[in-house]
C-alpha cells in the first residue's frame, strides 16, 4: 500500500531487533515459529535465512496467525511463510492479491475462547446460570477487560432511552454492562441506576459487572450486542448469533471489522449517543429482525477455528519431525 514507507519501516525494524530475533532463535533452537503480529513476518523470515546455508532458509516452520477479522495490514502476508490462517473471505482476497500461493493459505476464522467451542446452552440456561430475568428482552453493552470506549455514556443513554421507549410501548428489558477492570466506570454505572429507578419505573433494569471469566453467558444472556470493533469480541458474538451494534473502531486495525459486520447484514456502526440508543430500542422491539439478525449472524460464526488451526499447526509440527528423523536416519546409513 505504501512500499517506500513499508520499505523504511522494515530497515528500522531490521536493525534495531535483527540480533535478538537471531539470539532467540540459537538460544530456544524451536521446532516451530508461529507469529500473531502484523510486524513479526518479514524479520523472524529474514533471520531464519541468514542461519541457514547458501541464503537458503533454515528449515523451522513459519507459520503467521492473522488476529483481525475483516481486514488486514499488508504486513500480515509474506509469501515465504509456510501457512497463513486468516478468518474471513475479505482477508482470503487481501492474501491472493499480495500473491500467496493458495494451498498456504487457510480460511478457519478467527482464534476464540475454548468456552465458545462446544454447544451452547439455551438463553434460558444461560440466565438461571448469571441470575438473571429469563424473559426479558436484554442488551449487553462490553468495553473490553479495560472497560473503555464510552463505555459509562453508552450504557446510561440506552438505559434513558429504553425508560421512556418501553414506557411508551408498555414493554420491559434489561441492560447488561460488562466494565471489565474499570472499577470505577462500574461505581458510577451502579449509582446512576440506585439514583434513576425512577425513569426505568420497573420496565428496564441494569446490571453493572466487572471483569468476568463466564463471558459466553453474559453473551449468552442477551439479544443485542453493544461493543466496540474488536475482532475476538465479534467473533465470539457471532458464535452465539448476537445482533451487533458497534460504537467505534481503531482507525486501520479494526475498520475492516465494521464492514464484516455490517455488510454481513447482522449489525450497524455509529458514534453517535442517540443513534446507537435509538437502534438498540429497535431492534429489541423487532423480535422478527433480531431473528432474522441472529441468523446472519450465527452464519459468519466459525466456533472451531482454535481447533482447526492448533490441529493444523500440530500435524505440521508432526510432519517437520518426521522428516528431520527420516533425514537422520538416511544419513547414518
Amino acid at each position: 500500500r505504501f512500499p517506500l514507507t513499508r520499505w523504511a519501516n522494515d530497515q528500522l525494524v531490521s536493525f534495531q531487533n535483527f540480533n535478538r530475533f537471531a539470539e532467540a532463535i540459537k538460544i530456544y533452537d524451536p521446532d516451530m515459529i508461529i507469529s500473531v503480529h502484523p510486524l513479526c513476518q518479514n524479520l523472524p523470515l529474514k533471520v531464519l535465512r541468514s542461519l541457514g546455508s547458501s541464503g537458503i532458509r533454515r528449515e523451522i516452520p513459519f507459520v503467521t496467525v492473522i488476529t483481525d477479522l475483516g481486514g488486514a495490514h499488508p504486513t500480515w502476508f509474506d509469501k515465504e511463510a509456510d501457512k497463513i490462517f486468516l478468518a474471513s473471505e475479505a482477508v482470503f482476497q487481501l492474501a491472493c492479491k499480495i500473491g500467496v500461493q493458495l494451498p498456504r493459505i487457510h480460511n478457519y476464522g478467527l482464534p476464540i475462547r475454548p468456552q465458545f467451542w462446544s454447544k451452547q446452552p439455551t438463553k434460558y440456561d444461560f440466565r438461571k446460570r448469571i441470575n438473571v430475568d429469563v424473559d426479558l428482552p436484554a442488551v449487553l453493552v462490553i468495553g473490553g477487560g479495560d472497560g473503555v470506549g464510552k463505555l459509562e455514556e453508552i450504557a446510561m443513554k440506552i438505559y434513558e432511552k429504553l425508560s421512556a421507549e418501553n414506557k411508551m410501548n408498555g414493554l420491559k428489558s434489561q441492560v447488561f454492562v460488562m466494565c471489565g477492570k474499570n472499577t470505577k466506570v462500574k461505581k458510577n454505572l451502579e449509582t446512576f441506576f440506585s439514583q434513576n429507578k425512577h425513569l426505568g419505573n420497573g420496565v428496564v433494569s441494569l446490571k453493572a459487572v466487572g471483569f468476568v471469566e463466564n463471558v459466553n453467558e453474559w453473551m449468552g444472556s442477551s439479544d443485542v450486542l453493544v461493543t466496540k470493533a474488536g475482532p475476538g469480541t465479534i467473533a465470539e458474538a457471532t458464535v452465539l448469533g448476537l445482533p451487533i451494534m458497534l460504537s467505534s473502531y481503531l482507525p486501520g486495525q479494526e475498520e475492516g471489522n465494521v464492514s464484516f459486520v455490517v455488510d454481513g447484514g447482522f449489525g450497524a456502526y455509529s458514534t453517535d449517543m442517540d443513534v446507537i440508543s435509538q437502534t438498540v430500542c429497535e431492534w429489541l422491539k423487532n423480535a422478527e429482525l433480531r431473528e432474522e439478525m441472529s441468523k446472519k449472524s450465527l452464519a459468519a460464526g466459525r466456533p472451531m477455528a482454535t481447533c482447526q488451526i492448533a490441529r493444523e499447526i500440530g500435524d505440521m509440527l508432526f510432519e517437520a519431525k518426521v522428516a528431520e528423523q527420516n533425514n537422520i536416519e538416511n544419513l547414518v546409513a
